[in-house]
């Protein structure tokens, strides 16, 4: 009897870690098709990202201006008023077994966002001069309408979209965040042969009502996804750890708000608006840098809360590295391209614009150096270990924002510059203690990396004896090819991985 009920222990415990290691391997395969689109979408926006900054330049830099004003508008939505953000959503769905009580989460979730949005488009009501003191004296009580219709079809979009990273729809997530981009190229195109003297004179409100437009189509797509995928239950359903979670997650965008939209506030401020276009067309050229990346992060969280429960050290470890190890080489082929060819983009979008080129490669390295911390960040989170992430973002805002406000009256845009590069430094490093501390990884192979940012400085340094187009070229390949070697990416296992 004894002998018998061994022998099915046996056999169950056989079948059980063969399920599981069959839903492992399903949601591997799972992030790393996510991951492919994610890289094709995002390849393809590349391009486009610099065709909109240059289309719209060539309207004038003050449509540039204007542009940018929109993005702070989107931010400020984002941050302040959908609460919890991404986070939430990416850690807290995957957890979730039960059709239905993944359905009553994105209700409840985004019931409590949906209340900030309608007070705060309330409050603009009540008080029309709100927006005026938020951001500019250009913007004046005719606005009110279109601004309140962008707060809500933006927020309700982005909301939505937010689940579809949750219910691991990575395809739909990655289509979702570059159709605004495509529909934003192809309407200016349009505009420029068409409507271009409209256009000069309307940019705020045009490019209001187009993005918003487009987040209303993206939200209907997203529910009808969302009502054939799960089963429609109306029900409050916050998991236990919600609340905690969605506390310090939005005190972290709001963070992340100020530390990486203070100094464009400020050169706004302190500059004008042609200022703050220049230096918008230089910093969006830098961030290329940490695009993918960024994109990339919230497939990187969704599937961490999934996988990390579930799979050992050494196999949480095996994943860190290979992430870690193509982003950086990924991100170290774009900031060596940009060093080396910034000058020939930058006076794509004007002559002007030529004198940026210090400013681009100090951004490049900026982003560069901190072009992990977003994998850090959502590693972090999907851990749980959001009262350090808390501490550890509250230091870094604090330097940035002191230290901007301190130099850019004496340094200008060189100040705000200065404090960018001073908060990341710190920044990383406090990520690095935590995922080594507390997530129990090791950080990525720190001397490798810090000899791709040696590197980097070395290929500006060649820029100085300003070599043509085909040393440029030369130069640019030896470094990707010796980057290659010195990390030890093969090709073909690139290649086996996509497939």
């Amino acid at each position: 009897m004894l002998k018998e009920m061994n022998k099915r222990y046996v056999i169950f415990t056989k079948n059980l870690c063969r399920k599981t290691n069959t839903v492992m391997n399903s949601r591997i395969s799972k992030l790393r098709f996510g991951v492919i689109i994610y890289l094709l979408l995002s390849l393809l926006s590349l391009p486009l990202g610099y065709y909109r900054n240059w289309i719209l330049s060539k309207f004038c830099f003050e449509a540039v201006g204007n542009y940018a004003l929109v993005i702070l508008v989107s931010n400020i939505v984002t941050t302040f008023l959908l609460f919890g953000g991404q986070n939430v959503y990416a850690t807290f769905l995957p957890k979730i077994s039960r059709r239905s009580d993944k359905f009553s989460f994105i209700f409840s979730s985004s019931l409590i966002s949906a209340t900030l949005l309608i007070a705060f488009c309330m409050l603009l009501l009540m008080f029309p001069t709100l927006i005026t003191s938020l951001l500019s004296k250009d913007i004046d009580s005719k606005h009110i309408n279109i601004i309140l219709f962008f707060i809500m079809s933006f927020g309700l979009g982005q909301l939505l979209s937010y689940s579809m990273i949750g219910l691991q729809e990575y395809g739909v997530s990655a289509f979702l965040n570059n159709s605004q981009l495509f529909v934003i190229c192809t309407v200016l195109t349009i505009n420029m042969f068409l409507f271009a003297d409209y256009f000069i004179a309307n940019s705020f409100s045009f490019l209001l009502w187009l993005i918003g437009g487009v987040w209303l189509i993206n939200s209907l797509g997203c529910i009808y996804i969302i009502r054939r995928k799960l089963i429609t239950r109306f029900k409050l359903n916050l998991p236990a750890g919600y609340w905690k979670q969605a506390i310090f997650s939005h005190l972290g965008t709001i963070q992340t708000f100020f530390y990486n939209y203070i100094d464009q506030l400020l050169i706004f401020s302190f500059l004008g608006k042609v200022e703050l276009a220049k230096y918008f067309l230089t910093i969006q050229l830098a961030k290329l840098v940490s695009f993918l990346t960024l994109r990339l992060s919230a497939v990187f969280q969704s599937s961490f809360a999934t996988i990390l429960p579930q799979g050992n050290k050494e196999q949480q470890e095996n994943l860190y590295e290979k992430i870690a190890k193509h982003c950086s080489f990924l991100s170290f082929c774009i900031s060596s391209f940009l060093v080396l060819f910034g000058y020939e983009v930058l006076i794509l979008f004007g002559k002007s614009m030529k004198y940026e080129h210090t400013f681009l490669f100090l951004l490049v390295f900026r982003y560069f150096f901190g072009c992990l911390g977003n994998v850090h960040s959502m590693i972090i989170v999907a851990n749980e270990k959001n009262e350090s992430f808390f501490i550890a973002n509250t230091i870094v805002v604090i330097i940035q924002v002191t230290v901007s406000i301190i130099l850019i009256k004496p340094l200008g845009i060189m100040g705000v510059i200065i404090a960018h590069i001073a908060s990341c430094l710190v920044g990383q490093i406090l990520l690095a203690v935590i995922i080594r501390k507390q997530c129990n990884i090791n950080f990525y192979k720190p001397m490798k990396f810090i000899s791709m940012v040696l590197l980097l400085a070395a290929i500006y340094g060649f820029t100085f004896w300003k070599p043509n187009l085909l040393g440029k070229g030369i130069i640019f390949l030896i470094s990707v090819f010796f980057t290659l070697f010195f990390l030890q990416i093969k090709i073909k296992e690139i290649i086996q991985s996509k497939k």
